[in-house]
Protein backbone atom coordinates (compact mmCIF):
# COMPACT_ATOMS: atom_id res chain seq x y z
CA UNK A 1 0.00 0.00 0.00
CA UNK A 2 1.41 3.83 -0.83
CA UNK A 3 2.77 4.84 2.22
CA UNK A 4 1.72 8.65 2.01
CA UNK A 5 2.41 11.23 4.68
CA UNK A 6 -0.62 13.21 5.31
CA UNK A 7 -0.36 16.69 5.85
CA UNK A 8 -2.60 16.51 8.80
CA UNK A 9 0.01 14.03 10.81
CA UNK A 10 2.88 16.04 9.84
CA UNK A 11 1.42 19.40 11.56
CA UNK A 12 -0.44 17.41 14.36
CA UNK A 13 1.38 19.07 17.44
CA UNK A 14 3.00 16.03 19.84
CA UNK A 15 1.93 15.11 23.24
CA UNK A 16 3.65 17.07 25.61
CA UNK A 17 6.34 14.88 27.40
CA UNK A 18 7.55 17.84 29.89
CA UNK A 19 5.31 20.27 32.07
CA UNK A 20 5.73 22.76 34.76
CA UNK A 21 2.64 22.08 36.69
CA UNK A 22 1.34 18.54 38.02
CA UNK A 23 0.23 16.18 35.95
CA UNK A 24 -3.51 14.27 36.79
CA UNK A 25 -0.70 10.81 37.38
CA UNK A 26 1.91 12.90 38.59
CA UNK A 27 -0.83 14.37 41.25
CA UNK A 28 -2.18 10.97 42.08
CA UNK A 29 1.65 9.76 42.22
CA UNK A 30 2.61 11.94 44.82
CA UNK A 31 -0.31 11.60 47.32
CA UNK A 32 -0.09 8.19 47.60
CA UNK A 33 3.70 9.17 48.94
CA UNK A 34 1.66 10.73 51.82
CA UNK A 35 -0.35 7.12 52.73
CA UNK A 36 1.46 6.44 55.72
CA UNK A 37 0.61 9.77 57.17
CA UNK A 38 -0.70 9.35 60.74
CA UNK A 39 -4.14 11.19 60.95
CA UNK A 40 -2.76 13.90 63.56
CA UNK A 41 -0.23 14.97 61.23
CA UNK A 42 -2.53 15.06 58.06
CA UNK A 43 -4.84 16.85 59.84
CA UNK A 44 -2.45 19.32 61.36
CA UNK A 45 -1.10 19.63 57.47
CA UNK A 46 -4.53 20.71 56.97
CA UNK A 47 -5.03 22.98 59.44
CA UNK A 48 -1.87 24.38 59.51
CA UNK A 49 -2.23 25.72 56.03
CA UNK A 50 -5.78 27.45 56.72
CA UNK A 51 -4.41 29.39 59.28
CA UNK A 52 -1.34 30.73 57.84
CA UNK A 53 -3.19 31.12 54.48
CA UNK A 54 -6.33 32.52 55.51
CA UNK A 55 -7.85 29.90 52.68
CA UNK A 56 -10.57 27.46 52.37
CA UNK A 57 -10.53 23.99 51.91
CA UNK A 58 -12.66 21.09 50.42
CA UNK A 59 -11.23 18.82 52.14
CA UNK A 60 -10.21 19.21 55.63
CA UNK A 61 -9.74 16.06 57.74
CA UNK A 62 -12.60 16.72 60.23
CA UNK A 63 -15.56 14.83 58.60
CA UNK A 64 -13.12 12.01 57.23
CA UNK A 65 -9.86 10.23 57.62
CA UNK A 66 -7.77 13.10 57.67
CA UNK A 67 -4.40 11.09 55.99
CA UNK A 68 -7.43 10.58 52.91
CA UNK A 69 -8.30 14.23 53.00
CA UNK A 70 -4.85 15.67 52.98
CA UNK A 71 -4.35 13.27 49.43
CA UNK A 72 -7.36 14.04 47.99
CA UNK A 73 -6.82 17.99 48.72
CA UNK A 74 -3.41 17.16 46.76
CA UNK A 75 -5.58 15.32 43.98
CA UNK A 76 -8.37 17.55 43.21
CA UNK A 77 -7.56 21.30 44.06
CA UNK A 78 -7.64 22.86 40.91
CA UNK A 79 -5.30 25.77 42.05
CA UNK A 80 -1.76 24.21 41.42
CA UNK A 81 0.17 26.59 43.86
CA UNK A 82 -1.96 24.95 47.06
CA UNK A 83 -0.90 22.01 46.06
CA UNK A 84 3.02 22.93 45.73
CA UNK A 85 2.17 24.39 49.19
CA UNK A 86 0.77 21.01 50.81
CA UNK A 87 3.49 18.88 49.34
CA UNK A 88 6.03 21.30 50.63
CA UNK A 89 4.29 21.19 53.89
CA UNK A 90 3.76 17.70 54.04
CA UNK A 91 7.55 16.60 53.50
CA UNK A 92 8.73 18.82 56.48
CA UNK A 93 6.01 18.00 58.71
CA UNK A 94 6.96 14.09 58.04
CA UNK A 95 10.48 14.80 59.00
CA UNK A 96 9.41 16.54 61.95
CA UNK A 97 6.52 14.93 63.02
CA UNK A 98 6.92 14.05 67.12
CA UNK A 99 4.85 11.62 69.21
CA UNK A 100 4.66 11.74 73.47
CA UNK A 101 5.91 8.46 74.62
CA UNK A 102 4.98 9.26 78.57
CA UNK A 103 7.13 12.21 79.42
CA UNK A 104 9.13 12.66 76.94
CA UNK A 105 8.73 12.11 72.49
CA UNK A 106 10.29 10.40 69.71
CA UNK A 107 10.20 10.94 66.34
CA UNK A 108 7.05 9.45 64.72
CA UNK A 109 8.47 7.76 61.59
CA UNK A 110 11.73 5.99 60.74
CA UNK A 111 14.09 7.11 58.56
CA UNK A 112 12.90 3.94 55.78
CA UNK A 113 9.69 5.32 55.77
CA UNK A 114 10.96 8.91 55.21
CA UNK A 115 12.90 8.12 52.54
CA UNK A 116 10.77 5.59 50.38
CA UNK A 117 8.28 8.82 50.97
CA UNK A 118 11.26 11.59 49.03
CA UNK A 119 11.94 8.04 46.19
CA UNK A 120 8.52 7.94 45.04
CA UNK A 121 7.81 12.29 45.21
CA UNK A 122 11.29 12.44 43.17
CA UNK A 123 10.10 9.08 40.87
CA UNK A 124 6.28 10.59 40.18
CA UNK A 125 7.96 14.12 39.01
CA UNK A 126 11.03 12.79 37.21
CA UNK A 127 8.84 10.00 35.52
CA UNK A 128 6.22 11.94 34.60
CA UNK A 129 8.21 14.69 33.30
CA UNK A 130 7.64 17.76 35.64
CA UNK A 131 10.50 20.52 35.73
CA UNK A 132 10.63 20.35 39.48
CA UNK A 133 12.87 18.62 42.08
CA UNK A 134 13.66 18.08 45.62
CA UNK A 135 16.17 20.40 47.54
CA UNK A 136 17.99 18.69 48.82
CA UNK A 137 18.05 16.69 46.02
CA UNK A 138 16.51 13.11 47.13
CA UNK A 139 19.78 11.76 46.28
CA UNK A 140 21.39 13.64 49.51
CA UNK A 141 18.41 13.06 51.57
CA UNK A 142 19.07 9.34 51.10
CA UNK A 143 22.91 9.25 51.28
CA UNK A 144 24.92 7.76 53.83
CA UNK A 145 26.78 11.58 54.67
CA UNK A 146 22.89 13.23 55.02
CA UNK A 147 21.90 13.29 58.73
CA UNK A 148 18.45 13.21 58.16
CA UNK A 149 17.22 14.77 61.74
CA UNK A 150 19.53 17.82 61.65
CA UNK A 151 21.43 18.19 58.01
CA UNK A 152 18.38 20.75 56.53
CA UNK A 153 16.56 23.63 57.68
CA UNK A 154 13.53 22.87 55.10
CA UNK A 155 13.17 20.28 52.21
CA UNK A 156 11.48 22.57 48.98
CA UNK A 157 9.96 22.10 45.50
CA UNK A 158 12.45 23.78 42.88
CA UNK A 159 11.58 24.48 39.21
CA UNK A 160 14.63 23.09 36.64
CA UNK A 161 13.05 25.22 33.86
CA UNK A 162 10.38 27.38 32.45
CA UNK A 163 7.30 27.47 29.82
CA UNK A 164 10.37 27.87 27.75
CA UNK A 165 11.83 24.76 27.94
CA UNK A 166 8.53 23.03 27.18
CA UNK A 167 7.72 25.11 24.04
CA UNK A 168 11.41 24.74 22.53
CA UNK A 169 10.93 20.61 22.92
CA UNK A 170 7.01 21.01 21.36
CA UNK A 171 8.79 23.68 18.44
CA UNK A 172 11.94 21.20 17.94
CA UNK A 173 9.47 17.96 17.54
CA UNK A 174 6.69 19.47 15.61
CA UNK A 175 8.78 21.08 13.11
CA UNK A 176 11.39 17.31 12.64
CA UNK A 177 7.89 16.08 11.43
CA UNK A 178 6.73 18.81 8.86
CA UNK A 179 9.94 18.56 7.79
CA UNK A 180 11.17 15.26 7.55
CA UNK A 181 14.03 15.49 9.84
CA UNK A 182 12.54 12.98 12.70
CA UNK A 183 14.67 10.24 12.39
CA UNK A 184 17.65 12.29 12.61
CA UNK A 185 16.06 13.55 16.02
CA UNK A 186 15.85 10.03 17.37
CA UNK A 187 18.86 10.63 19.74
CA UNK A 188 17.56 14.07 20.85
CA UNK A 189 13.81 12.06 21.81
CA UNK A 190 16.08 9.17 23.69
CA UNK A 191 17.58 11.58 25.85
CA UNK A 192 14.31 13.26 26.90
CA UNK A 193 13.24 9.79 27.78
CA UNK A 194 16.07 8.57 29.39
CA UNK A 195 15.93 10.99 31.61
CA UNK A 196 12.65 10.45 32.84
CA UNK A 197 12.89 7.02 32.89
CA UNK A 198 16.67 6.28 34.59
CA UNK A 199 18.23 9.66 35.41
CA UNK A 200 20.45 11.95 34.12
CA UNK A 201 23.41 10.13 33.69
CA UNK A 202 26.13 10.83 31.03
CA UNK A 203 24.60 8.53 28.18
CA UNK A 204 22.30 11.73 27.57
CA UNK A 205 24.98 13.38 26.01
CA UNK A 206 25.75 10.58 23.93
CA UNK A 207 22.09 10.52 22.59
CA UNK A 208 22.45 14.24 22.04
CA UNK A 209 25.43 14.05 20.35
CA UNK A 210 24.10 11.60 18.12
CA UNK A 211 21.23 13.64 16.85
CA UNK A 212 23.68 16.76 16.42
CA UNK A 213 25.52 14.37 14.25
CA UNK A 214 23.23 13.00 12.28
CA UNK A 215 21.56 16.46 11.60
CA UNK A 216 25.22 18.37 11.05
CA UNK A 217 25.85 14.94 8.57
CA UNK A 218 22.72 15.23 6.70
CA UNK A 219 23.30 18.48 5.52
CA UNK A 220 27.18 18.20 4.53
CA UNK A 221 27.64 14.46 3.57
CA UNK A 222 24.88 13.45 2.50
CA UNK A 223 22.31 16.26 0.78
CA UNK A 224 25.35 18.11 -0.26
CA UNK A 225 29.12 17.61 -1.12
CA UNK A 226 30.49 19.82 1.88
CA UNK A 227 32.18 17.19 3.82
CA UNK A 228 32.60 13.42 3.65
CA UNK A 229 29.98 10.80 5.79
CA UNK A 230 33.70 9.96 7.96
CA UNK A 231 34.68 13.69 8.96
CA UNK A 232 33.88 14.95 12.34
CA UNK A 233 30.70 17.05 14.05
CA UNK A 234 33.33 20.13 14.48
CA UNK A 235 34.13 19.25 10.44
CA UNK A 236 30.41 19.64 9.61
CA UNK A 237 29.67 22.70 11.99
CA UNK A 238 33.05 24.48 10.07
CA UNK A 239 31.24 24.18 6.58
CA UNK A 240 28.09 25.10 7.88
CA UNK A 241 29.57 28.02 9.27
CA UNK A 242 31.46 28.74 6.02
CA UNK A 243 28.60 28.58 3.71
CA UNK A 244 26.49 31.14 6.10
CA UNK A 245 23.67 29.42 7.99
CA UNK A 246 24.32 30.67 11.15
CA UNK A 247 24.33 34.02 9.25
CA UNK A 248 22.62 36.99 9.93
CA UNK A 249 23.48 35.70 13.41
CA UNK A 250 26.88 35.65 14.36
CA UNK A 251 26.26 35.13 17.99
CA UNK A 252 24.84 31.23 17.28
CA UNK A 253 29.05 30.62 16.76
CA UNK A 254 29.54 31.32 20.00
CA UNK A 255 26.59 29.74 21.36
CA UNK A 256 26.82 26.54 19.50
CA UNK A 257 30.63 26.14 20.14
CA UNK A 258 29.22 26.40 24.15
CA UNK A 259 26.43 23.68 23.37
CA UNK A 260 28.70 21.63 21.54
CA UNK A 261 31.44 21.98 24.00
CA UNK A 262 28.96 21.03 27.01
CA UNK A 263 27.56 17.69 25.05
CA UNK A 264 31.40 16.92 24.39
CA UNK A 265 32.18 17.32 28.31
CA UNK A 266 29.39 14.50 28.97
CA UNK A 267 30.65 12.16 26.00
CA UNK A 268 34.06 12.42 27.30
CA UNK A 269 33.14 11.14 30.61
CA UNK A 270 31.76 8.23 28.82
CA UNK A 271 35.36 6.43 28.69
CA UNK A 272 34.24 3.23 30.50
CA UNK A 273 31.36 1.28 31.41
CA UNK A 274 31.06 2.18 34.98
CA UNK A 275 30.85 6.33 34.06
CA UNK A 276 28.44 5.70 31.42
CA UNK A 277 25.40 5.17 33.96
CA UNK A 278 26.77 7.28 36.78
CA UNK A 279 24.23 9.99 37.57
CA UNK A 280 24.94 14.07 36.17
CA UNK A 281 22.82 17.15 38.35
CA UNK A 282 19.36 17.28 36.66
CA UNK A 283 19.45 21.01 36.09
CA UNK A 284 22.68 20.43 34.22
CA UNK A 285 20.86 17.52 31.99
CA UNK A 286 17.49 19.69 31.67
CA UNK A 287 20.57 22.19 30.15
CA UNK A 288 21.77 20.38 28.02
CA UNK A 289 18.26 18.73 26.52
CA UNK A 290 17.32 22.34 25.77
CA UNK A 291 19.71 24.13 24.68
CA UNK A 292 20.37 20.79 22.00
CA UNK A 293 16.85 21.12 20.95
CA UNK A 294 17.09 24.75 20.64
CA UNK A 295 20.26 24.82 18.16
CA UNK A 296 18.96 22.14 16.38
CA UNK A 297 15.43 23.25 15.69
CA UNK A 298 17.38 26.93 14.78
CA UNK A 299 20.05 24.93 11.98
CA UNK A 300 17.33 22.97 10.20
CA UNK A 301 15.02 25.58 9.79
CA UNK A 302 18.03 27.72 8.57
CA UNK A 303 19.29 25.35 6.23
CA UNK A 304 15.49 24.04 5.19
CA UNK A 305 15.26 28.14 4.17
CA UNK A 306 18.37 28.19 2.25
CA UNK A 307 16.96 25.44 -0.20
CA UNK A 308 14.24 27.50 -0.87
Amino acid sequence: MWDFDFWSKRHSEPEQRIHKELTEKARLRVSRAFSFFEKDDARYVLEHYVDRMGETLKYRGTQRDSTEDLQMQILETEDMEQAFDLIELSINKAFRARTKVGRTSNYTYNKSQLYEMVIQIHNALKEEGILLHLQPTAEEIVSDDWNVRTDYERILLQEMGDEAVIESDQETRMFAREVGWENELQGYNEAWEMYKDNGGTYLIAEKLYNSLEAVTQRICAEENSWASDTDTVGTYLSEIQDRGLLDPNPTMVGEWQQIVGGIKVGVQKLGGDRKRHELIDDDYAILLLHQTGAFLTFLIKKYEASKS
